[in-house]
């Protein structure tokens, strides 16, 4: 019985030998091919957020992972860790979310997945119609300062005028205080592509004489503005608002910025926070980590603007103007003011005014 025991175990030796074993070097780690655990979602509310995990593959397999969004006005995504993204709902739209996944396939390969997550967001108390600010009572105009709508020639968004024209100094309160008379705009024939003109109202405002200390207080006197220039407000480049002996860049300073649209909102928000007299200075192409709560960020290859109002984690959080709003069929809705969008971190900054 020995003798056949150890016969046996001769000859599965010699079996096995006839097999390599695989070193460190070519030994396969096994990754499945992953995925989402969902590929599409619904969300019934703006303001929110939902996570999602990717599944088949461990996270010690995963080398990286980063997300995109094909519509950031309607939704945005981000990492928060290998194996789990989360997307934050803004406006009423589809679109499609997109992890690209690196995943170990052996010590020195790796392969790329792109998964897709289709997002579509329905509130329920919304639907695929004008935003509350096209009704003929939601959309104030602003006149902050005596000049803030006289410029019929105003240069491009954000860049100096050559013929600057002094206004008084606003008066440092931060409480508006809206006229009691509007004046409505001819309405035009409804069609699908096409919203009712906002009716005017002016709104005058008085900032504060001093700057905010820190963030925390320039985040309160900004988020303050929320009450008067909410969600959905209509706001585009037919807006303009003046900065006067603001800006410096490469030692000069302007004379007269006049901000059009994203810009000018933008620059309120900041005057909410610092007062309309501190001044403030260009950086090209500064790092992310050096951006605060205040700061008026250009992005977009030099095409928008945003006020930074939340730099936790890897994304700020933005208040921004002259955000267009489609419908589920792609028809424009309307420009407007958005808060508590969030940008990556990541995604180039062209250049900062900053206040501090």
């Amino acid at each position: 019985m020995k003798k056949s025991t150890q016969s046996i175990i001769l000859v599965l030796s010699l079996v096995l030998s006839l097999f390599p074993v695989q070193t460190d070097q070519n030994v396969s780690y096994a990754a499945g091919k992953p995925k989402l655990s969902k590929t599409s979602y619904t969300f019934t509310k703006t303001s929110a957020t939902k996570d999602f995990t990717v599944r088949n593959v461990k996270a010690k397999k995963i080398k990286s992972i980063s997300v995109s969004s094909s519509n950031e006005i309607v939704a945005s995504a981000a990492a928060l860790s290998k194996t789990k993204i989360r997307v934050y709902s803004y406006y009423q739209g589809k679109t499609k979310i997109t992890a690209k996944i690196k995943v170990k396939k052996t010590k020195k390969k790796t392969k790329t997945y792109k998964l897709k997550l289709t997002i579509y967001v329905k509130p329920k108390t919304e639907t695929a119609t004008p935003p509350p600010s096209a009704s003929p009572s939601a959309s104030p105009s602003l006149s902050p300062s005596p000049t803030a709508s006289a410029s019929a020639s105003a240069s491009p968004s954000g860049s100096p005028s050559a013929s600057p024209t002094p206004s008084a100094s606003a008066t440092p309160t931060l409480t508006p205080t809206p006229s009691a008379s509007a004046t409505p705009s001819a309405s035009p024939t409804p069609t699908a592509s096409s919203a009712p003109e906002p009716t005017t109202t002016t709104v005058t405002i008085t900032f504060p004489s001093t700057p905010a200390q820190d963030e925390s207080e320039a985040y309160s006197r900004i988020i303050a503005m929320k009450s008067y220039f909410p969600d959905n407000t209509h706001w585009d480049n037919n807006d303009i608002y003046h900065w006067y002996n603001i800006l410096t860049h490469d030692g000069v300073t302007y004379n007269d910025m006049t901000c059009r649209g994203c810009v000018g909102i933008a620059c309120i928000l900041s005057n909410a926070a610092f007062g309309a007299n501190a001044s403030a200075i260009q950086i090209d192409n500064p790092a992310a980590s050096s951006i605060r709560v205040g700061d008026i960020l250009r992005v977009n290859n030099n095409t928008h603007s945003v006020i930074v109002i939340g730099t936790d984690g890897d994304q700020f959080t933005v208040a921004e103007g002259n955000i267009q709003l489609y419908d589920y069929n792609g028809y424009f809705i309307d420009s407007v003011i958005m808060w508590g969008r969030k940008i990556p971190k990541s995604d180039p900054i062209d250049y900062v005014w900053t206040r501090w």
